[in-house]
Parts: structure tokens; sequence; C-alpha cells
């Protein structure tokens, strides 16, 4: 096997901020979707090894956070930031904005947009920092799901992660009340936090989730990984931090890997743990799970 790099500030301007902070493969074709920290996204195709700027930021005269992607279609890219949605048309080169708007209960909750899942019947998942889920449907218009206080709603005001299992459910992790899961039999919320006793989450600050088969995996902070039987909801194994004090978790888990600028992202399949670099361990094994950390002077240990 060989590595080969791609020139992706051929042609842009000089000063252009080079510090990658997100990758997304297409799902329907060849191209690859790259954001940049403090500064906009690009579409690159390693067929032609071009690419194109889109120019965002440019032509809406702001600055923009950009924290997920998702491929609506193959002409319709979905881009969320800390300052709304952007679907930007691929065939045109349209782009529009969709912001919140308190006075339109069809309209995004909040500005500030965190992940996006789509579920089975392809409708559409969008998670916010603060202000709970919206749901996009290609049947009906948005849903919104608030944080209330009864005994199935959900919990958490600040959303981080999102994912679908193999059941139709849909897990939402949360910085400040664990993990919601939207129950596909009854339309209800069920949530799980640290419990007395063990069996239980290690914390209720979620950083990321992973369904796999039975499986959820689940993401701290500072708190190790626990591993949750989807079936019997229960917390089945944890993985200590302790073991390697200089190792942080960070933050995401997916079905497809994102790859930082950062050294250290790990493939996990089964029991196996293999260390990878690269964009061909990231098309090569695209059908297994994908574990990311950020290490420091470490290896991560599963």
């Amino acid at each position: 096997e060989t590595m080969e790099s791609y020139n992706v500030f051929a042609h842009s301007s000089p000063n252009t901020p080079q510090k990658l902070s997100m990758l997304y493969p297409s799902p329907t074709t060849d191209r690859i979707y790259i954001a940049f920290e403090h500064d906009d996204v690009k579409i690159f195709d390693p067929a032609t090894r071009d690419y194109q700027d889109l120019n965002i930021q440019k032509i809406n005269q702001l600055t923009i956070l950009i924290n997920s992607f998702l491929e609506k279609d193959k002409d319709e890219l979905w881009i969320g930031t800390d300052s709304g949605l952007f679907i930007y048309k691929i065939n045109t080169g349209e782009c529009t904005r969709i912001r919140q708007d308190p006075l339109d209960p069809y309209a995004l909750s909040s500005h500030f947009i965190s992940a996006f899942c789509r579920d089975r019947e392809n409708g559409i998942w969008i998670c916010f920092h603060q202000n709970g889920l919206n749901y996009y449907s290609p049947f009906r218009p948005f849903h919104v799901h608030y944080p209330w206080d009864g005994q199935y709603s959900m919990k958490g005001e600040v959303i981080r992660d999102i994912c679908t299992d193999i059941y139709g459910n849909i897990w939402v992790g949360t910085e400040d009340a664990g993990i919601n899961c939207l129950e596909k039999k009854t339309g209800t919320f069920t949530n799980y936090q640290p419990v007395p006793g063990g069996n239980g989450l290690s914390h209720t600050n979620i950083r990321g989730l992973a369904a796999s088969g039975d499986r959820l995996w689940i993401g701290h902070v500072i708190h190790g990984i626990d591993l949750m039987d989807i079936k019997t909801r229960k917390v089945i194994k944890h993985y200590i931090r302790h073991i390697l004090p200089h190792l942080i978790i960070l933050l995401q888990f997916c079905p497809l890997i994102r790859l930082f600028n950062n050294p250290g992202s790990f493939l996990e399949n089964q029991s196996k743990c293999l260390r990878k670099s690269g964009i061909q361990c990231f098309l090569k094994f695209r059908r297994y799970l994908f574990l990311q950390f950020l290490i420091q002077n470490a290896l991560p240990f599963l």
C-alpha cells in the first residue's frame, strides 16, 4: 500500500488557514467534503485530484464554525454551523442559509447546530448545542423535541451527539443529563444517567455515541468509555482512563471516521484496536466502526 498527498490549497489565497477540522466522504459519489478551522468548505475529487472552494463565508459576509456535514442527496449538502444551517446546491452553487426564528414554529429552534443524523425513513435529526432537537421529515415539516420535566420527555439542554441503532431507536447524548433514547415502539423518551451500584453511566457529561449491533459505545470527557447492551439497557463494560493518565478521550465516535490533523485515529473492529492514519485508511475501512482520540504522549487502551 502507498500513501498519496494532495494539495487542497493550490489555487487558494496564500493567507488561507490550513488547519483541517473535519472530513466527510460522500455516500453517493467519490467526493470528499473538507472543513477547516476559521475557514470555509472545500469539495475534493480524488479522481481529478482537484478541489472546489464553496466560499460560504465570503458570500454571506460572516465567519462560521463548521460542526457537521450531511449529504441530503448527491446534489445537496447540508452544513451545520454555529450560525445556522447552510444548504449548498452542488450543481448550481446556490447556497441557502436557514436560521432560528422565534416567530416561526417551523424554523430551526437554535442557530448553533452540533450534529446531523439520517434515519431509515430519510428523515434528518438536527442536534443543537442548546434548545434540543429538530426533526426534518420528507413527509412533513420540522418537529421539535423540547426538554421537559415529564417522565417520558427528553432531559438535558446541551445536546452533544446523536446516533441510531439497528432497532430504529434514536440515542441522544447530552452534556448535562446523560443519554436520552427516543423509543421507536412508543415514541417516548427514556433517560439514562449514573446509578448507585453500577450498571449505569460513568457520568452525565456525554461527548460521543456510536451504535454497533447490540452495543452502544458511550464516550466521556475524562471518565473513559462505557459499553451498553442495547437490549438490556445495562452498561456491561467500562474502559477506564486512569490506565493511561495522559490520554484525553476526545469527543467523537461515528460510523464514518472524522480525521483531524491531530495524531491518533484508531479503528475498532470487534476486540482489536489498530492504529491507522491518513485518507487511505478512511476509505478502505469505511464499513467498520471508528473511534477517534486525541492523544498526548500515549496510545489508547481498549
